[in-house]
């Protein structure tokens, strides 16, 4: 399942599988070197060809009489194994609580820092990032209401229920009917404000971080508004009333979620605005290319967290189309919101939705 996520950027850019992001807080190990080299006799000298620090090695093996390699030459290989006779701590697990397996193979649940995540598909690129999430709390929702996970029943925070009552507010009955799980999480704030998770487009969560969500005194703020009307976008465009099981026709555009039928939302925004890109888009494979694109199409994006993908692009103009008044000029950006005016059905839940904030 992949989450879709909303981040808070100054200056930062997601394009496809490429990450630009100001804020990194969480730091990676050094990438593998050459992962063929699997005894550490070889590890040491692919360590030392690649720091030129012979001289060093040398000194510290004389100081402790014995080869360092073991702590000082570790590297991590490219399939997740960690080399024969490597040690991360003392008694050869990765955490405190062991997390590292037995085999020194990575499994499915290991943390990579005490309150990491592994990354999405499990495999290290050099284009994933540690996230670092820490749970607050999760409620089950039941008829447009949270109710706390725990066993003990925990009593709903103060703070957690002013985030839910927004989300109440904002998502309409058709589609708070698919949300089964509210998760408060938090990395910090200007990291990952909020996303979605769906298991086959027909159950979903919504996660949402309160330091990015809430002002001081408390209150959800505007942007915290924005956040959440940009991921009831990718519920709308996303779910399984929106997907077709035929896959044969090549003209259906085709996410991770599914492939998409001809009258869906994303799929009709998709041939409109993305097609004549996608030349260009499939050619992004570094954070460089990624502000070239952007810059190019500048004109063509409401943020630029929109030019991430057709679906975040989606998502980002639905937010201001409910957000926003109707726009008048001409532009690609303005024509982008314009779009969902065609559907009648989404201009009366924008009316709805903006009649509600109002109150």
């Amino acid at each position: 399942m992949k989450k879709l996520i909303t981040l808070l950027l100054a200056g930062t850019l997601l394009f496809g599988g490429v990450v630009a992001n100001a804020d990194n807080q969480a730091v990676k190990p050094n990438d593998a070197i050459e992962p063929n080299y699997q005894t550490v006799e070889q590890a040491e000298t692919v360590h030392l060809t690649f720091y030129n620090v012979e001289s060093v090695a040398d000194l510290l093996n004389e100081i402790l009489d014995e080869k360092v390699a073991n702590y000082f030459y570790d590297i991590w290989t490219e399939d997740g194994s960690w080399i024969e006779g490597d040690n991360w701590t003392e008694d050869g697990n990765w955490t405190e609580d062991g997390n590292w397996t037995e085999d020194g193979n990575w499994s499915e649940d290991d943390n990579w820092t005490e309150d990491g995540n592994w990354s999405e598909d499990d495999n290290w690129t050099d284009e994933d990032d540690w996230v670092s999430e820490d749970i607050l709390a999760t409620y089950k929702v039941v008829d447009g209401n949270i109710i706390s996970e725990r066993v003990d029943g925990h009593k709903i925070s103060a703070e957690h229920q002013l985030i839910w009552n927004k989300v109440a507010q904002i998502v309409p009955a058709k589609y708070m009917a698919m949300l089964n799980r509210f998760v408060v999480s938090t990395d910090g704030y200007g990291e990952i404000a909020a996303y979605v998770d769906s298991e086959e487009g027909k159950s979903w969560q919504i996660a949402i971080d309160p330091k990015d969500v809430l002002d001081e005194s408390g209150e959800v703020t505007s942007e915290g508004v924005y956040t959440i009307i940009h991921e009831l976008a990718h519920i709308i465009s996303l779910n399984d009333e929106q997907m077709t099981d035929d896959t044969s026709n090549q003209n259906l555009y085709t996410v991770e979620e599914g492939t998409l039928k001809k009258d869906a939302y994303l799929n009709q925004y998709y041939h409109e605005f993305w097609a004549p890109l996608m030349d260009e888009f499939n050619a992004v494979y570094s954070e460089d290319d990624a502000i070239r694109f952007y810059e190019n199409h500048r004109d063509e994006f409401v943020t630029e967290y929109a030019a991430s993908n057709p679906g975040e692009d989606f998502a980002e103009s639905f937010a201001y189309f409910i957000s926003d008044d109707k726009p008048a000029d001409g532009s690609v950006k303005a024509k982008k919101i314009l779009f969902f005016y065609q559907y009648p059905e989404l201009v009366a839940m924008r009316d709805q939705i903006r009649a509600t904030l109002n109150k």
